[in-house]
Protein backbone atom coordinates (compact mmCIF):
# COMPACT_ATOMS: atom_id res chain seq x y z
CA UNK A 1 0.00 0.00 0.00
CA UNK A 2 1.48 3.41 -0.95
CA UNK A 3 2.03 6.06 1.75
CA UNK A 4 -0.80 8.57 2.25
CA UNK A 5 -0.57 11.81 0.30
CA UNK A 6 -0.29 13.84 3.51
CA UNK A 7 2.90 11.95 4.44
CA UNK A 8 4.36 12.50 0.98
CA UNK A 9 3.66 16.23 1.30
CA UNK A 10 4.82 16.68 4.88
CA UNK A 11 7.84 14.38 5.24
CA UNK A 12 10.35 16.72 3.48
CA UNK A 13 9.24 19.57 5.75
CA UNK A 14 8.97 17.56 8.96
CA UNK A 15 12.51 18.38 10.08
CA UNK A 16 11.79 22.09 9.68
CA UNK A 17 8.55 21.79 11.65
CA UNK A 18 10.34 20.05 14.52
CA UNK A 19 13.13 22.62 14.49
CA UNK A 20 10.44 25.25 15.07
CA UNK A 21 9.43 23.35 18.22
CA UNK A 22 12.94 23.82 19.61
CA UNK A 23 12.81 27.52 18.70
CA UNK A 24 9.45 27.80 20.47
CA UNK A 25 10.90 26.15 23.59
CA UNK A 26 13.74 28.69 23.64
CA UNK A 27 11.21 31.53 23.42
CA UNK A 28 9.10 30.06 26.21
CA UNK A 29 12.25 29.57 28.29
CA UNK A 30 12.90 33.31 28.08
CA UNK A 31 9.30 34.02 29.06
CA UNK A 32 9.71 31.65 32.00
CA UNK A 33 12.76 33.61 33.13
CA UNK A 34 10.64 36.78 33.08
CA UNK A 35 7.92 35.08 35.13
CA UNK A 36 5.20 35.27 32.46
CA UNK A 37 4.44 31.54 32.27
CA UNK A 38 2.54 29.26 34.69
CA UNK A 39 4.85 28.21 37.52
CA UNK A 40 3.65 24.60 37.35
CA UNK A 41 5.42 24.25 33.96
CA UNK A 42 8.78 25.54 35.19
CA UNK A 43 10.41 22.21 36.05
CA UNK A 44 9.60 20.55 32.74
CA UNK A 45 10.48 23.59 30.65
CA UNK A 46 13.83 24.01 32.40
CA UNK A 47 14.74 20.40 31.59
CA UNK A 48 13.57 20.78 27.98
CA UNK A 49 15.44 24.01 27.28
CA UNK A 50 18.63 22.54 28.77
CA UNK A 51 18.76 20.11 25.81
CA UNK A 52 20.19 21.54 22.59
CA UNK A 53 18.62 20.77 19.23
CA UNK A 54 20.42 17.67 17.84
CA UNK A 55 22.57 18.47 14.76
CA UNK A 56 21.07 15.57 12.80
CA UNK A 57 18.03 13.36 13.23
CA UNK A 58 16.55 10.20 11.68
CA UNK A 59 12.78 9.81 12.06
CA UNK A 60 10.84 6.59 11.67
CA UNK A 61 7.18 6.94 10.57
CA UNK A 62 4.43 4.38 10.18
CA UNK A 63 1.26 4.80 8.14
CA UNK A 64 -2.14 3.19 8.04
CA UNK A 65 -4.60 4.06 5.28
CA UNK A 66 -4.74 7.89 5.29
CA UNK A 67 -3.04 8.52 8.64
CA UNK A 68 0.59 8.41 9.76
CA UNK A 69 2.59 8.84 12.95
CA UNK A 70 6.19 9.35 14.07
CA UNK A 71 7.02 6.20 16.01
CA UNK A 72 10.73 6.54 16.68
CA UNK A 73 14.11 7.87 15.62
CA UNK A 74 17.79 7.14 15.54
CA UNK A 75 17.53 4.20 13.15
CA UNK A 76 20.28 3.72 10.60
CA UNK A 77 19.47 3.11 6.97
CA UNK A 78 19.44 -0.51 5.78
CA UNK A 79 18.36 -1.74 9.22
CA UNK A 80 16.43 -4.93 9.79
CA UNK A 81 12.66 -5.24 9.45
CA UNK A 82 10.78 -2.49 11.34
CA UNK A 83 8.61 -5.10 13.06
CA UNK A 84 11.72 -6.24 14.95
CA UNK A 85 12.71 -2.75 16.11
CA UNK A 86 11.68 -0.93 19.27
CA UNK A 87 12.40 2.61 18.16
CA UNK A 88 12.06 5.46 20.62
CA UNK A 89 12.53 9.17 20.29
CA UNK A 90 15.56 10.72 22.03
CA UNK A 91 14.89 12.52 25.28
CA UNK A 92 15.20 15.96 23.65
CA UNK A 93 12.19 15.25 21.42
CA UNK A 94 10.28 13.46 24.18
CA UNK A 95 10.53 16.57 26.34
CA UNK A 96 9.32 18.64 23.38
CA UNK A 97 6.36 16.26 22.94
CA UNK A 98 5.49 16.58 26.63
CA UNK A 99 5.49 20.38 26.33
CA UNK A 100 3.21 20.23 23.29
CA UNK A 101 0.60 18.34 25.31
CA UNK A 102 1.04 20.12 28.67
CA UNK A 103 -2.28 21.90 29.42
CA UNK A 104 -0.60 24.89 31.06
CA UNK A 105 1.55 25.58 27.98
CA UNK A 106 -0.73 24.42 25.17
CA UNK A 107 -1.98 27.84 24.14
CA UNK A 108 1.50 29.40 24.35
CA UNK A 109 2.96 26.61 22.20
CA UNK A 110 0.16 26.94 19.67
CA UNK A 111 0.84 30.66 19.31
CA UNK A 112 4.60 30.16 18.92
CA UNK A 113 4.26 27.36 16.35
CA UNK A 114 1.20 28.73 14.54
CA UNK A 115 -2.04 26.89 15.17
CA UNK A 116 -2.07 24.75 12.00
CA UNK A 117 1.51 23.51 12.54
CA UNK A 118 0.83 22.77 16.20
CA UNK A 119 -2.27 20.73 15.33
CA UNK A 120 -0.41 18.72 12.68
CA UNK A 121 2.49 17.92 15.01
CA UNK A 122 0.13 16.99 17.85
CA UNK A 123 -1.48 14.42 15.53
CA UNK A 124 1.72 12.74 14.31
CA UNK A 125 4.04 12.91 17.35
CA UNK A 126 3.75 10.23 20.06
CA UNK A 127 1.63 11.24 23.05
CA UNK A 128 3.85 12.00 26.05
CA UNK A 129 2.61 12.70 29.59
CA UNK A 130 4.51 14.38 32.41
CA UNK A 131 4.09 12.16 35.45
CA UNK A 132 3.83 14.13 38.69
CA UNK A 133 2.67 13.43 42.22
CA UNK A 134 0.01 16.14 42.02
CA UNK A 135 -3.52 15.09 42.97
CA UNK A 136 -6.17 15.79 40.36
CA UNK A 137 -9.23 17.86 41.29
CA UNK A 138 -12.35 15.79 42.07
CA UNK A 139 -14.05 14.52 38.92
CA UNK A 140 -10.98 15.08 36.72
CA UNK A 141 -9.16 12.44 34.66
CA UNK A 142 -5.75 12.34 32.95
CA UNK A 143 -6.40 13.33 29.35
CA UNK A 144 -5.94 10.54 26.85
CA UNK A 145 -5.84 7.85 29.54
CA UNK A 146 -9.17 8.19 31.32
CA UNK A 147 -7.73 7.46 34.77
CA UNK A 148 -7.79 9.62 37.89
CA UNK A 149 -4.30 8.70 39.21
CA UNK A 150 -1.11 7.16 37.87
CA UNK A 151 -1.51 4.05 40.02
CA UNK A 152 -4.48 3.16 37.80
CA UNK A 153 -2.26 2.82 34.71
CA UNK A 154 -2.49 -1.03 34.75
CA UNK A 155 -6.16 -0.58 33.72
CA UNK A 156 -4.97 1.09 30.51
CA UNK A 157 -2.35 -1.60 29.93
CA UNK A 158 -5.10 -4.21 30.13
CA UNK A 159 -6.70 -2.54 27.08
CA UNK A 160 -3.69 -3.52 24.97
CA UNK A 161 -1.96 -0.13 24.89
CA UNK A 162 1.83 -0.03 25.30
CA UNK A 163 3.88 2.61 27.09
CA UNK A 164 7.42 3.30 28.19
CA UNK A 165 8.61 5.42 31.08
CA UNK A 166 11.64 7.69 30.78
CA UNK A 167 13.35 9.35 33.74
CA UNK A 168 15.54 12.44 33.24
CA UNK A 169 17.29 14.78 35.62
CA UNK A 170 16.68 18.51 36.01
CA UNK A 171 19.06 19.25 33.11
CA UNK A 172 17.21 16.95 30.72
CA UNK A 173 19.79 14.15 30.84
CA UNK A 174 18.34 10.67 30.52
CA UNK A 175 18.72 8.43 33.57
CA UNK A 176 16.73 5.35 32.58
CA UNK A 177 13.89 4.12 30.38
CA UNK A 178 11.92 0.89 30.13
CA UNK A 179 8.63 -0.45 28.86
CA UNK A 180 5.79 -0.23 31.37
CA UNK A 181 4.78 -3.66 32.62
CA UNK A 182 2.78 -2.66 35.71
CA UNK A 183 3.13 0.18 38.18
CA UNK A 184 5.49 3.09 37.51
CA UNK A 185 8.79 3.25 39.45
CA UNK A 186 9.23 5.77 42.29
CA UNK A 187 10.86 9.11 41.56
CA UNK A 188 13.82 10.53 43.43
CA UNK A 189 14.14 14.23 44.18
CA UNK A 190 15.07 16.38 41.15
CA UNK A 191 13.95 13.68 38.72
CA UNK A 192 11.32 14.03 35.98
CA UNK A 193 9.31 11.12 34.59
CA UNK A 194 7.73 11.00 31.16
CA UNK A 195 5.21 8.41 30.03
CA UNK A 196 5.37 7.67 26.29
CA UNK A 197 2.80 5.80 24.25
CA UNK A 198 5.19 3.79 22.09
CA UNK A 199 2.87 2.04 19.65
CA UNK A 200 -0.71 1.92 18.45
CA UNK A 201 -3.07 -0.97 18.96
CA UNK A 202 -3.27 -1.79 15.25
CA UNK A 203 -0.30 -2.62 12.97
CA UNK A 204 0.89 -0.18 10.35
CA UNK A 205 0.57 -0.81 6.62
CA UNK A 206 4.03 0.56 5.89
CA UNK A 207 7.04 2.45 7.23
CA UNK A 208 9.41 5.15 6.06
CA UNK A 209 12.58 6.48 7.67
CA UNK A 210 14.01 9.87 6.78
CA UNK A 211 17.25 11.55 7.83
CA UNK A 212 17.52 15.29 8.41
CA UNK A 213 20.47 17.57 8.91
CA UNK A 214 22.89 19.02 9.46
CA UNK A 215 21.22 22.05 11.02
CA UNK A 216 21.35 25.06 8.71
CA UNK A 217 19.85 28.41 9.70
CA UNK A 218 18.28 26.76 12.74
CA UNK A 219 16.41 24.06 10.83
CA UNK A 220 16.75 20.46 9.67
CA UNK A 221 16.45 19.69 5.96
CA UNK A 222 15.71 16.19 4.64
CA UNK A 223 18.64 14.58 2.84
CA UNK A 224 17.54 10.93 2.46
CA UNK A 225 14.48 8.73 2.87
CA UNK A 226 13.72 5.03 2.52
CA UNK A 227 10.57 2.96 2.82
CA UNK A 228 10.16 -0.64 3.94
CA UNK A 229 9.11 -3.19 1.35
CA UNK A 230 7.39 -6.05 3.23
CA UNK A 231 7.37 -8.35 0.19
CA UNK A 232 11.12 -8.01 -0.40
CA UNK A 233 11.93 -7.63 3.32
CA UNK A 234 14.26 -4.72 2.65
CA UNK A 235 14.47 -0.93 2.61
CA UNK A 236 14.39 0.89 -0.73
CA UNK A 237 14.41 4.53 -1.84
CA UNK A 238 11.21 6.23 -0.79
CA UNK A 239 9.00 6.67 -3.83
CA UNK A 240 7.75 10.02 -2.57
CA UNK A 241 11.20 11.48 -1.92
CA UNK A 242 11.79 14.97 -3.26
CA UNK A 243 15.19 16.39 -4.04
CA UNK A 244 14.31 19.97 -3.18
CA UNK A 245 14.88 21.32 0.32
CA UNK A 246 12.32 22.46 2.87
CA UNK A 247 8.68 23.01 2.00
CA UNK A 248 6.39 25.15 4.13
CA UNK A 249 5.22 23.27 7.22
Amino acid sequence: MPPPSSLQRRLPALGHALSRVFAAMDTLGKRMARGTLPRDATELLQAATAKAMPPTQTLFCGWRERTWQIVGSGLSMNESAPEALTAMLPVSLLLACALLHLPGLRQAMRRELRYARYDRLARVLPRVWWVTNDTLPPGSVIAGLGITAWNELPKVLAQGRRFAWVIVDAKGREIARAEVSGSLPPLAEQEIMLLVECSTQQPFDGWVQASYGPVEAGRWTMNAAQQWQPEAQRWSEWEGQRKTGVMAA
